[in-house]
């Protein structure tokens, strides 16, 4: 879950009653969104653009890649082979 100036919040939810959290990725930026594909996050930091994080150990979240985007980064989406990162000046569509 992207959790603001927290960062990324790795949920457990196999019981849902009673949601437990087992990993965080925290950072310096804002979690504005974030999508998971395969063993990878891909989260929207409003002030550094694109981040992907390698979650195969959810206890042990680690930053694999990033991408500064020209504005503040307002979400994630993955379509295909495409991340797509939309920001204030602009539509980021990277592959």
């Amino acid at each position: 879950m992207a959790d603001g100036e927290a960062g990324l919040q790795i949920l457990d939810i196999s019981d849902p009653t009673s949601p437990e959290i087992v990993g965080v990725f925290e950072m310096d930026g804002f979690a504005n969104a974030v999508t998971v594909n395969g063993d990878f996050a891909y989260l929207s930091d409003e002030t550094s653009g694109l981040k992907k994080i390698d979650i195969r150990n959810p206890r042990m979240p680690k930053l694999i890649a990033f991408y500064d985007t020209p504005g503040e980064s307002a979400d994630v989406v993955i379509q295909g082979d495409y991340i797509v990162v939309p920001d204030s000046f602009s539509l980021m569509i990277l592959k």
